[in-house]
C-alpha cells in the first residue's frame, strides 16, 4: 500500500502546473523505509533518506524502497569520499602515462597523463572508479591541478623536446576562473615548453558554454598550448565547432578502431575523419589499438599517430623513463 501511495504522489507531481502564467514541470523523488524494532525514528528517517537519494540517482520522478544493500553502498561511498580527501594529502595519487607512438616507425611521440589512486585497501584504482565521486565532493579541481603539475614536471625531463604530454580537462575545470593561471604556473614551474602540453577536452565540455570555451581556448593557444578534441566520432562534432574553437588535434575514439581488423569491416567513418582532419590541417591520433591489423589498417588510411594496449598500457613515470632509456640506446 505504501508503494502504491508513493507512486501515485509521483504521478501527481509529474503533472505540469501554471505559475505566473508559465507552465512549470515539477517532480518528486520518494524514499520509503519500514524497519523492524528496536529501530529508532532517526534510523528510519536516515534509511528513507538513503532510498530517496537512490531514487534521485536513478533519474528522479520515482519511489524507491530501502534495503540493506543501499546502506552498504552509502557507507562505501562515504568511505571513498573520506579516502579521497586523505589521498590528496598523503601522496596516494599518482600519474601514469600511456605512450603515443608513430605508426610507421614505433617512435615515441609523447604520452597521455592518467591519474591513479593507490588505495590502501582496494589497491590501484582507475580514474573512472573515483573521479565521479571527486566531482560530487568538490575535489576534481584539486586532483586536476595535481595531474597537470605532475605531468608538466615529469615531461620536462624527457630527452626529446618535441614530445607531447596530454592532460585531460573536465567541463567543470574549463569553467574555473583561474584555469589559465593554473596552467601557466604549471608550465613555468616545470620549465616545460608550452607547445609540449596538449589539453584534451570532449566535445560536450567544449560546447556546454561555447562562448566561454572559445575565449578560454583562445587564451590557451596564445600561451602556446595545444588543444585536442577527445573521443571524436562518438557524437556530432560540427565543422563550425572545430574551426571556431581552434582545435589542433582530433582523437579517434577506440570504438571506431575496434572493428578495423574484423573481416568485412567498414572503415568509411575512420577514413572520413582522417580526410576531414587533413582538409582542416588537424593532427589525428587513434586510440585503443589492440592488434597489428588495426595498426596496419590505420596506417593505410593515413593516420600516423596512435596509442593502445598493443603498444603499452599506462605505466608509472619510473617505468616509462626506463623504457625511453632502453629505446634510445
Amino acid at each position: 500500500m505504501t508503494e502504491l501511495v508513493a507512486n501515485r504522489l509521483v504521478e501527481l507531481f509529474d503533472e505540469p502546473v501554471i505559475l505566473a502564467g508559465q507552465s512549470i514541470q515539477p517532480g518528486a523523488s520518494i524514499g520509503i523505509a519500514s524497519l523492524s524494532p528496536p529501530t529508532t525514528g532517526s534510523e528510519v528517517l536516515r534509511a528513507a533518506d538513503t532510498a530517496m537519494y537512490q531514487a534521485k540517482a536513478a533519474g528522479g520522478s520515482r519511489s524507491v524502497t530501502f534495503d540493506q544493500s543501499m546502506l552498504r553502498k552509502a557507507y562505501d561511498q562515504l568511505q571513498l569520499e573520506a579516502g579521497l580527501r586523505r589521498a590528496l594529502d598523503s601522496g596516494e595519487l599518482s600519474v601514469h602515462y600511456q605512450p603515443e607512438i608513430a605508426l610507421d616507425s614505433g617512435r615515441f611521440l609523447g604520452a597521455e597523463a592518467l591519474v591513479r589512486w593507490e588505495h590502501p585497501v582496494r589497491g590501484l584504482m582507475h580514474a573512472r572508479n573515483f573521479l565521479g565521486t571527486a566531482e560530487e565532493v568538490g575535489l576534481l579541481s584539486e586532483i586536476g591541478s595535481y595531474v597537470l603539475r605532475a605531468a608538466c614536471a615529469e615531461a620536462s625531463s624527457w630527452a626529446d623536446h618535441n614530445t607531447l604530454v596530454r592532460v585531460n580537462l573536465s567541463a567543470s575545470q574549463l569553467q574555473e576562473a583561474d584555469l589559465l593561471t593554473v596552467i601557466a604556473d604549471a608550465l613555468s614551474d616545470a620549465g616545460l615548453e608550452p607547445h609540449r602540453l596538449c589539453i584534451e577536452l570532449t566535445e560536450a565540455s567544449m560546447t556546454a558554454d561555447l562562448e566561454r570555451s572559445e575565449h578560454v581556448l583562445s587564451r590557451l593557444r596564445s600561451l602556446g598550448v595545444r588543444i585536442a578534441l577527445d573521443d571524436f566520432g562518438t557524437s556530432f562534432a560540427s565543422l563550425a565547432h572545430l574551426k571556431r574553437l581552434g582545435v589542433d588535434t582530433v582523437k579517434i575514439d577506440q570504438s571506431l578502431v575496434r572493428d578495423l581488423d574484423s573481416p568485412g569491416s567498414d572503415d568509411l567513418l575512420v577514413r572520413s575523419i582522417v580526410s576531414l582532419a587533413e582538409a582542416l590541417d588537424l593532427e589525428v591520433v587513434a586510440e585503443g589499438i589492440e592488434t597489428q591489423a588495426q595498426a596496419e589498417a590505420l596506417l593505410r588510411i593515413g593516420c600516423t599517430r596512435a596509442k593502445g594496449y598493443f603498444y603499452a598500457r599506462p605505466m608509472p613515470i619510473g617505468e616509462l623513463t626506463k623504457q625511453l632509456s632502453i629505446d634510445q640506446h
